[in-house]
């Protein structure tokens, strides 16, 4: 073709990327094409020509791939390379696992491979939640503070910013896997890209963090590949994600020294008496005996701690502290117990289901009704006038048939279960805290191995009612229970449906359904 010809002109103007929008290709074209007419081309110019030679169709299919899952795999030996030479002990740990285990805990969603960081990252989560917990209650200078100060140093020690701040210094977040095997965010390292700014046909340096000539020209070369930085979200995942295949292959205990080793939590203090003994406050045999047999121990080396485990926060005249503390603890024992049996019985389901099934093992309304009948309500030492009324209403709800989404446990039932359980791992350590959790809750787990088993997929029937229409309705819609008389006493215009036969009085439970906390229907039963 003639390069003074229309054709050429033509061909010119379609040779532009089809990443580049109809306004940005227009300030590319010279003046001299700009009122060119239409030109119809020939037919054979838009022939397909069938290639020579098949290998060469089939290697530039496959070679891309090939490199992309190259790049991957040395990417993560030189991150198992990076840690062995700057933290042994975790450098060790990823020594003796396969690469893919590895890289498994340092792919992001991101890259839309079939397993990702996820699973790793929701377990990961529970472990760095223990790990905190045994450091404060452990370390001399926060194993006096009381449950909510230890809350607020555990959540700050465990946020996405100082795990962030960790990733970035331990140089994790220039091994993350983060593009995906596609035209518009990955190419080989050290393929040549047209700088525009010099012209010349420069190489991509292999660690580039970010690609340099594509710094703010929105149309730099090769459709815009670079490598982006890791989110903050991403590196504190990456970090939990390591912790979780850790104590997946290799326990708890090589948890600790890791986590220690690099920086995530504080060296295990040498507080060993964490709570108080009153020498002067035996626990009531039958209370031991009842709790080593619902917590499945056959005996506490410290039985005052059941004494303090089951002491409600109104009993002023005790010299014992409350539940509350090793209800702190049992939360987490619980947390990763739930969590634990999860991923490795349900290895297919995703985050978003686990959570699910992790939700009803752990929830108040479960924890309640497990406490209730078996009797934890009866050794509750409180002097709160209003609990016995609360134990009455609960019986009466259960006795009836509400089910276990309807109704309202008093919350100190499901706290000082939590808090047996944390008494336990106390007195014991993990394991034994770990089976304590188990047992409490296996009524539970034999009914979700049945479902694990039979490939249950369809988890409606085991959300909460509420869940489920917020979930339907995009977050719109929310229901929430008031009691009848909380009803009356908050103003809520009428009318007020009536679907029972239960009369009123006050004693009655009213469903309340928002949209946009715009009163929509109050029904009650």
């Amino acid at each position: 073709v003639s390069p003074n010809g229309k054709m050429f002109l033509a061909k010119r103007v379609g040779d532009f990327p089809q990443t580049l929008g109809a306004t940005q290709v227009e300030s590319f074209i010279d003046e001299d094409i700009k009122n060119i007419p239409a030109v119809e081309l020939p037919q054979d110019l838009f022939a397909e020509s069938p290639l020579a030679d098949p290998v060469i169709m089939l290697h530039s299919v496959v070679l891309p791939q090939l490199l992309y899952q190259l790049e991957c795999y040395l990417t993560v030996i030189s991150f198992i390379e990076h840690c062995s030479y700057n933290f042994p002990i975790l450098g060790n740990c990823l020594c003796e696992l396969s690469v893919d285990s590895v890289m498994e805990s340092l792919t992001a969603k991101s890259c839309c491979m079939d397993v990702t960081y996820d699973r790793l990252e929701w377990l990961g989560d529970a472990v760095l939640k223990l790990l905190h917990t045994d450091s404060l209650l452990k370390w001399e200078y926060t194993s006096y503070l009381h449950e909510g100060y230890l809350t607020m140093i555990r959540s700050v020690m465990g946020s996405n910013d100082r795990l962030k701040d960790i990733a970035k210094a331990a140089g994790f977040d220039e091994f993350i896997l983060l593009k995906s095997l596609n035209r518009a965010e990955w190419r080989p390292f050290g393929l040549a890209v047209s700088n525009p700014t010099t012209g010349k046909a420069e190489i991509q340096p292999v660690h580039a963090r970010v690609d340099e000539y594509c710094s703010e020209d929105p149309l730099g070369t090769d459709d815009n590949v670079r490598r982006t930085e890791p989110s903050n979200k991403v590196c504190a995942d990456v970090i939990e994600a390591l912790i979780g295949l850790v104590f997946i292959e290799f326990g708890y205990e090589q948890c600790m020294k890791v986590a220690y080793e690099i920086g995530v939590s504080l060296q295990a203090g040498n507080v060993d008496n964490v709570c108080r003994k009153w020498s002067d406050i035996s626990p009531d045999p039958n209370l031991v005996s009842f709790a080593c047999d619902f917590v499945g121990v056959k005996k506490l080396l410290n039985q005052h701690l059941l004494v303090e485990a089951t002491t409600h926060q109104s009993c002023l005249h005790k010299p014992v502290p409350s539940y509350q503390r090793l209800e702190w603890v049992g939360d987490a024992v619980l947390c990763l117990a739930a969590r634990e049996w999860l991923f490795r019985r349900a290895e297919k389901l995703p985050v978003s289901k686990l959570v699910v099934l992790e939700t009803t093992l752990v929830c108040n309304e479960s924890l309640a009704y497990i406490g209730f009948t078996k009797g934890v309500h009866r050794f509750i030492d409180h002097r709160n006038m209003a609990l016995p009324g609360r134990f009455q209403s609960y019986q009466l709800d259960l006795e009836i048939g509400r089910g276990l989404w309807s109704t309202d446990p008093p919350k100190v039932i499901p706290d000082v279960v939590e808090a047996l359980i944390g008494a336990v791992h106390v007195d014991s350590g993990l394991h034994n805290g770990q089976k304590a959790a188990l047992c409490v809750i296996e009524p539970l787990l034999q009914s979700l191995s049945h479902l694990l088993t039979n490939e249950f997929n369809n988890l409606t029937g085991l959300l909460h009612p509420k869940q489920n229409l917020y979930e339907m309705t995009g977050g719109i819609v929310s229901v929430r229970v008031y009691k009848e008389d909380v009803f009356r006493r908050l103003g809520f215009p009428s009318p007020l449906w009536n679907f029972g036969s239960r009369s009123s009085g006050g004693v009655g439970y009213v469903g309340v359904v928002r949209c946009k906390q715009i009163l929509l229907a109050a029904a009650m039963e």
